[in-house]
């Protein structure tokens, strides 16, 4: 049963701060919704939230997650509980009250964060780190508050800009821009998805590198053994995995499924995710059960599997160059032909991602010249493929960037550590 607080807690004072002993505590802070059934929405995000706190805890640290997003079931009062790692373990975390299921539950939630923050303090100690899953304004206030508390290690994920996805006259994300400005100098550390963002935080004086996407050991493994092969079939098989949103460019990917068809031309579609054109896919695979296959939301190993059959994995995400699809990454580590409007990340770092995926853009002409190209492609790219393969995984592996991560934070946890232990004999 979850731990309900009868009133709010207060922070320990920094003349009695709690005793920091190891493991490095991390409070891992992001918006990872929560509600009753197998989860339809944000499933990149929440795959790539659960690989970080699976790195950071392979790594001897202790994790609390704090969760800034709104609850989607019933109404609830805030709540220490434990959340269960898809493979395997759990991390403890605290859930904030739940009124609302709207937006402007989500306000209700951000007011609540000093309280949030309280309660974790209270029941596990102050944290050494504080990671915060992008430049929302519930984490960039709490990294402002806990940082104004005592010396502590921030550490920024920017995935997009605050306004990146700005839709007319909203709150939230004029409130997580100027939250973002306020607090983007604290951060210790930034991990970037594109260059763009990168140089907002170098701007700021923050240590930034790219980590535009994070590999699963399984999955890098399953891919090394089932390598692509265009023999055995004449159709060229394509995958689709994610949201099926217009922001996704899954609206276009819905216009080349239906010139497909009408042409009649040798091409196998499997469509596997969930969002607001999941309908519209489902239309094109009850007309077209042999052309148009839709999975819906499924496994990582039913994924794993869908893809390794796949001769062409597609990421038709309009470009933005203030988000980056971190799914590319994961892709081009499969070994596949990636067929991919322009990237846009602009880290020179990353030539080797570049070299390895067929850019092209959003034109319904080439995209299909490309695909019924795609054994040429491959062919060609094929060197190129192999070590985009092995540079992901030194760089973007769980256990290439777990080892790399604690080099880099270990030190600095130190650090703040000995500073504590100055403020205490002052």
């Amino acid at each position: 049963m979850p731990e309900t607080p009868e009133q709010e807690a207060l922070i320990p004072a920094e003349e009695s701060p709690p005793s920091r002993r190891e493991p490095i505590r991390v409070f891992f802070i992001c918006p990872l919704p929560q509600w009753v059934g197998e989860p339809r929405q944000f499933l990149a995000a929440r795959t790539k939230i659960f690989l970080l706190i699976e790195i950071l805890k392979n790594q001897g640290f202790e994790v609390v997650l704090i969760n800034s997003g709104r609850q989607m079931g019933q109404v609830s009062p805030m709540h220490v509980t434990t959340i269960e790692l898809p493979r395997g373990g759990e991390v403890s975390a605290v859930i904030g009250p739940s009124r609302v299921r709207n937006s402007f539950g989500r306000l209700l939630t951000l007011f609540s964060y000093r309280r949030m923050l309280a309660l974790a303090s209270e029941r596990f100690g102050m944290p050494d780190i504080v990671w915060c899953y992008n430049a929302y304004a519930f984490e960039m206030l709490s990294m402002h508050y806990l940082k104004w508390r005592g010396p502590l290690v921030g550490v920024l994920e920017f995935e997009d800009h605050p306004l990146a996805r700005m839709t007319g006259l909203k709150i939230k994300p004029m409130l997580d821009w100027i939250s973002w400005r306020r607090t983007a100098d604290q951060f210790d550390i930034c991990y970037a998805v594109n260059q763009r963002l990168a140089d907002q935080m170098t701007d700021r004086g923050v240590k930034t590198e790219p980590l535009p996407g994070l590999l699963a050991e399984e999955n890098r493994r399953w891919f090394d053994d089932h390598p692509p092969s265009f023999e055995g079939t004449p159709d060229v098989v394509v995958a689709y995995s994610g949201g099926l949103d217009n922001l996704k460019g899954v609206d276009f990917l819905l216009e080349i499924i239906a010139v497909s068809i009408e042409k009649e031309l040798p091409i196998e579609w499997h469509i596997t995710g969930s969002g607001p054109l999941e309908s519209d896919i489902k239309k094109f695979a009850g007309r077209n059960p042999s052309r148009v296959h839709f999975h819906g939301v499924v496994p990582a190993d039913r994924l794993r599997k869908i893809r390794s059959q796949a001769h062409v994995l597609l990421n038709p995400h309009k470009p933005n160059g203030d988000v980056f699809p971190f799914k590319v990454i994961d892709a081009v580590s499969t070994g596949r032909l990636v067929i991919s409007t322009p990237l846009q990340h602009g880290f020179q770092d990353l030539e080797w991602l570049d070299a390895a995926v067929c850019q092209v853009e959003l034109n319904p002409d080439q995209w299909m010249d490309a695909l019924l190209g795609a054994e040429r492609l491959y062919n060609e790219k094929r060197s190129r493929i192999r070590c985009a393969m092995s540079e992901a995984s030194e760089n973007f592996s769980e256990k290439g960037f777990g080892a790399k991560l604690h080099r880099k934070l270990a030190p600095l946890v130190e650090s703040t550590r000995n500073a504590t232990v100055s403020q205490k004999i002052k």
